[in-house]
């Protein structure tokens, strides 16, 4: 009779750990805050001002690099890591145009707007830093989402 009753607190344990286990915090709801861009060349090799993927690609590189995330970083001064930053900030090419989004994920729509905004600050000096002759241009500014 004691087995019994020791086995079946057990398998109640073992039920409750696996139930606490699937409500964690890995459902913890991230928000975004996006804003897109067009970065221009005047010495492009295509001769009409926009950069070719490859260029495209680079530049998400640097839009998404450390130094400018650790800028990012710096320009809010909040509680946020280098890394933390880095692994918010997503940028992508959209529709084969020379347009790029650029999105910020937080754990509060605020503070995923907050490092959007901030990054819309720092970006284009990068750009233009790291690329003779390129500068970026914001088409549409983030926005506060609810």
């Amino acid at each position: 009779m004691k087995k019994a009753i020791a086995l079946l607190l057990s398998i109640i344990f073992a039920f409750s750990l696996a139930s606490c286990q699937l409500f964690s915090s890995d459902d913890k709801k991230e928000y975004s805050s996006s804003y897109t861009a067009l970065i221009t060349e005047k010495n492009s090799s295509n001769g009409n001002n926009q950069p070719d993927e490859s260029m495209l690609n680079t530049y998400i590189s640097i839009l998404t690099g450390d130094s400018l995330c650790d800028a990012v970083r710096s320009y809010l001064d909040v509680k946020y890591t280098k890394s933390e930053i880095k692994n918010s900030i997503q940028a992508n090419i959209i529709d084969n145009s020379k347009i790029i989004q650029i999105t910020a994920t937080a754990e509060t729509p605020e503070n995923a707007y907050k490092i959007a905004k901030a990054h819309t600050s720092v970006a284009p000096q990068y750009i233009t830093m790291y690329s003779e002759g390129a500068s970026m241009k914001i088409i549409d500014y983030p926005k506060l989402s609810k």
